[in-house]
């Protein structure tokens, strides 16, 4: 994080709320692990985590492996001079850390297992840093001015730089105006970055921010790129603090900060490759960023109703209020609910799958397969829709699957039969969901035709 966003995040919470508030998840998403620290805040503290929740906290001075709680587990190293921290980004394997400070420029090159560190390079006024596709090369942003909490006078452009991670040897491939912002890159090498206005005021205008898309080709053509050579894909959204691409996926996401009514939210918003918003993801009433895909290998997306296998986490903190905080926490799809119910165990009587939780006004299909032909993993299957959908038997597996009905507005329906006790515990439903205009968007969990399962 950068002196200016520190400047706008000042600006930005002085009418923020008086105690911490959790982040509201969007439609179809909800919020887990949440963590709010009243007890410590610092808007200089850079962040990486792990799949396992815990994560890595460089606050200038030292740097930390916290628990996901936020208890200490290990310092790692620390430093004899402070530097106003940029980020943390970890490598591809996870066993190395880079970290950038904002005070001297360094970024720091640090093995996790032994604690060694290294100045990997010298770039002032760094940013933020992105891995690049091709292994062993990293993507950083800076600019250096000179602010004071409502002037600032701009010393050099926007310029993004690439970094050879074995050498530290520097290469310019872009530069334009304006203050750094985020940056991520694709699963074809093209280069996401935001550009933010250059205007002398804290919080920074409202509607000036965008995010300019430089392909992999020309960022390789040895030509110092300007704003003329990228493409606009997102443009007028406020001051982004953080974007993170799910290269596996072909999706976007962004925080864009202050915002909202108060000028103090931030939201996050899902868009696709060319830049349309699919959704909102997530709202908070503080300044957030460091947004982080943490993909379990699953095979499904991050999306609104998807299985929980895939998250977001974003980290916040407003420490100015009357109750500093800082939050950290996750964001998953919201999968609808099968639930069963029937008649006793042994008896025959009527029997009722019911859906919750569906798209509102969408549409369900109950899918029936024998119980036999369960898996004990979900099997990733495209049915012909943007979100791959989770089952627990291969489609042809699933005999008996009954017609496309419509939701209610508050995403549910059932389905009820007369069930024989000869087949009680023989059937296994899911439900498949569709939206309004019938593209297949997730599954419900499994439940097998026995009151007591």
């Amino acid at each position: 994080m950068q002196f200016f966003l520190r400047a706008a995040l000042v600006a930005a919470t002085l009418a923020a709320p008086a105690a911490a508030q959790a982040p509201v998840a969007g439609e179809g998403y909800y919020v887990a692990n949440t963590d709010i620290r009243t007890d410590t805040c610092s808007d200089t503290v850079a962040t990486a985590s792990f799949l396992d929740g815990s994560y890595l906290a460089y606050d200038g001075w030292t740097l930390d492996h916290l628990s996901a709680g936020g208890l200490v587990l290990q310092r790692i190293t620390s430093f004899p001079v402070f530097g106003f921290a940029s980020f943390v980004t970890l490598s591809e394997d996870g066993a190395t850390a880079y970290l950038g400070e904002s005070s001297y420029g360094v970024i720091h090159e640090v093995d996790l297992a032994t604690g060694a560190t290294s100045v990997l390079a010298t770039v002032p006024g760094n940013y933020a840093l992105t891995l690049d596709r091709t292994p062993g090369f990293a993507y950083v942003v800076s600019n250096i001015f000179d602010a004071d909490f409502g002037a600032g006078v701009l010393l050099s452009p926007n310029e993004v730089q690439r970094i050879d991670l074995a050498t530290g040897v520097m290469e310019l491939v872009a530069s334009f105006s304006g203050y750094s912002g985020p940056l991520t890159v694709n699963e074809f090498g093209d280069l996401y970055v935001a550009q933010l206005t250059d205007a002398l005021a804290f919080p920074l205008p409202p509607n000036t921010t965008r995010v300019l898309l430089f392909e992999d080709a020309d960022l390789d053509s040895g030509t110092v790129l300007g704003a003329v050579d990228g493409t606009v894909i997102i443009d007028q959204r406020d001051n982004l603090s953080s974007m993170a691409y799910d290269v596996g996926n072909d999706q976007l996401f962004i925080a864009e900060t202050n915002t909202g009514p108060s000028a103090g939210d931030t939201v996050v918003w899902r868009l696709d490759p060319s830049g349309s918003i699919q959704e909102e993801v997530l709202r908070t009433a503080s300044f957030a960023g460091e947004l982080e895909l943490l993909d379990t290998g699953a095979g499904t997306k991050l999306g609104p109703y998807q299985p929980p296998f895939t998250a977001l986490r974003i980290t916040g903190s407003d420490c100015f209020s009357a109750v500093p905080f800082r939050v950290r926490a996750e964001i998953r799809g919201l999968r609808p609910t099968n639930t069963f119910s029937g008649p006793s165990p042994g008896q025959s009587g009527t029997a009722t799958f019911s859906l919750t939780g569906g798209v509102p006004n969408g549409f369900a299909s109950l899918w029936l397969g024998r119980s036999s032909s369960f898996s004990s993993v979900d099997l990733i299957t495209d049915l012909g829709g943007f979100f791959p959908i989770a089952l627990r038997a291969s489609a042809a597996n699933y005999v008996r699957r009954f017609p496309i009905t419509p939701l209610d507005p508050n995403g549910t329906t059932s389905f009820s039969y007369f069930q024989d006790v000869s087949i009680e515990g023989f059937a296994m439903g899911q439900w498949i969901v569709y939206d309004s205009s019938l593209e297949p968007v997730t599954s419900s969990n499994f439940r097998l035709n026995r009151t007591q399962f």
